[in-house]
This record gives C-alpha cells, structure tokens and sequence, in this order.
C-alpha cells in the first residue's frame, strides 16, 4: 500500500490515491481535485481538500472541509461523522453514504440505486434522492426543499422545511400517533406497514420513533416553492413501533388500562412475553408494578400525564389480577 500523509502545508493542485492505497490528510490543504480508485481509503481528521473530489473507495470524514462538486462513485462509501462536505456532493449508482455528524451542503443528489444512512449531523436545503435511491433517516436536521423520487425509511430526524414526494417516491414513517387531518389512522398493527391514502391537502402528523413530532402537507397541487407535496403515486406509509416504553405492552406509545389487559390476559405465561416488563421470562406480579408505576407516560414526553390509579385501585387490580385471569380462562 502507498501511503500518502499531509499534516500541513498544501498539497498542490491533484492528489492520486491508487487502488489500494491511502490518504490520511489531518491538516493542510489539497487544492482543486483529490481522487481515489477502487478500494482507495482516505482518512480525513482535518485540513481542507479542494474541489473536485472524486472517490471510488472510502472516504472516512471526522473532520475537515471538503469543497464543493464531491463525487463518491460506484460502489465508493463516504462516513461523515464530523467536518463538512460542501455544495453538490453526488453520490453514484451503488454508491453508500453513512452521515451520524458533521454537515452537508446545499444540493446533495442521491442517484439511482444509491443508499443514504442519516443517523445525525446536518443536510443541506434542495436534497434530491432520484428514483430507486434510498435513504434511511434516524436523525440529524433535513433542510428545506427536500425531494425524493426514492424510497424514504423515516424514524427520527427533523425536517426544517418542505418535503416533496413525487410519482415513485415511497415514504415509509415509523413511529406512533399517526393522525391524518387530527383523526388517527386506525387499525394499525406494530411492525406492519399501513398505507395512507389521503391527499387533498390534509395534515398528516405522526410522532417519529425517536419522539420527534412529523408533519407533512398532503398537496397534490404543483407545489409552490416552500410547498409539501405528495403525488397521487407516491406511496405513504406508516408503521407502528413497539416502544421499549417501560409498562407500554402494546406498544402503542403510551402506558395505560389497555395495557393492563394485556397483562392480565398472559399473566403467568413464559412463552407469550409482550408484558414481560422486567425481562425474567415470565409474566407475573412484578411486571404489573411496571405498569402501575409507569401508567400515563407516553414514549414522546416521558412524563406522567394524568389518570393515575388511586392506591386502592392499584391494590384491588394487583390482587385481583391473577383471579381475572383464571376467570377468563375458565369461560373462554
């Protein structure tokens, strides 16, 4: 392997990393166009690197500047974790782009068949993810003119303006409180995909698995600039998470009676465990204290909110709990 080292100073107006080789740049500056060929590694801690760069390999980003017009080609991977990309950064067919800090410029392109994982750090305005593109977004702050032609797995994350969804976008929203137009989107399952159909302009609102609020436009309309926009083909979905929401046994993002009856319901089982709060492989007393001690917190706020059972009820129901249970088993 070459291995190419600039800690300071400038590295001239081209830098070459051969297959195989690697750049470490931690300070310094390589000016107009960096290039890396197939299974290239450059490791950038610092410095600045120009325009133009050019990677099929792997670019590893903790720190830095890169300048604008980045390309990261077939089969090539960028992880930014720190630094900043700037303006125009393309990222190939097939190429793989894992972003959990740092930033990216205006007019980042997803292209076909190209893969986005934003698990945090900062997206610039005008994002375009083109058709078959997927990203996967956990976190981090999407900025405006947000558009895709691709496939979006939303479950965290904020959005700071606009989101349009064209003809074969598929939007996939992971998370809970799902309301179209202030009405819940009833009969979902956890862990199944429920299409939405609405359009018209409606408010589609939704709590994002991380607890971050969601709103979407559903406009039909051209879309003015600044404007959601989801067109009548695109595809919208939404997916209930079960949360880890101590006491929450449904997994409908909020600790209340109907979780109870799921604890009475399996009370003494080891094999049905969606009420096993405590994680000891059985259904029992102590995983009805996680619920009584957690009723009314919901996964967004994680506070207790109101109805809280008077002592004498918790009482009765902890007592009487196991009986109901027999109860039911015996007229079923």
């Amino acid at each position: 392997n070459i291995i190419d080292r600039l800690s300071g100073g400038t590295g001239g107006s081209f830098a070459l990393a051969l297959a195989d080789s690697q750049i470490n740049i931690s300070g310094g500056a390589v000016f107009n166009h960096l290039q890396g060929f197939d299974n290239a590694n450059v490791d950038i801690s610092g410095g600045q690197v120009g325009q133009f760069l050019d990677v099929f390999g792997t670019v590893d980003m903790t720190a830095g500047f890169i300048d604008s017009i980045a390309t990261i080609e077939t089969g090539g991977v960028l992880n930014l974790s720190g630094g900043s990309v700037g303006n125009g950064l393309t990222a190939a067919d097939s190429a793989s782009v894992n972003i959990s800090g740092g930033e990216l410029g205006l007019g980042a392109t997803a292209q076909s068949f190209s893969l986005f994982d934003i698990s945090g750090g900062t997206i610039g305005d005008n994002f375009t993810g083109e058709i078959a593109s997927v990203l996967n977004i956990s976190g981090g702050t999407i900025g405006d003119g947000f558009e895709t032609d691709g496939v979006v797995n939303l479950s965290g994350g904020e959005f700071e303006g606009s989101l349009v969804a064209t003809a074969n976008a598929q939007i996939n929203v992971m998370g809970s409180d799902f309301e179209v137009d202030g009405v819940p989107v009833a009969g979902l399952v956890p862990g199944v995909a429920t299409t939405v159909f609405a359009r018209g302009g409606v408010p589609f609102t939704a709590t994002l698995a991380d607890g971050t609020p969601f709103e979407i436009d559903l406009n039909t309309l051209p879309p003015n600039a600044g404007d959601d926009f989801v067109d009548f083909n695109a595809l919208l979905t939404v997916t209930l998470i079960a949360t880890s929401l101590a006491g929450d046994y449904n997994g409908n993002g909020v600790v209340d009676a109907a979780d109870y009856t799921v604890w009475a319901d399996n009370f003494g089982s080891t094999s049905a465990l969606a009420a096993d709060g405590n994680g000891n492989g059985v259904v029992d007393a102590a995983d009805y204290t996680i619920w009584a001690d957690n009723f009314g917190t919901s996964a967004a706020a994680g506070q207790g909110l109101t109805l809280i059972p008077e002592p004498s009820t918790l009482v009765w129901l902890a007592l009487s709990g196991p009986a109901l249970v027999r109860r039911r088993g015996r007229t079923g």
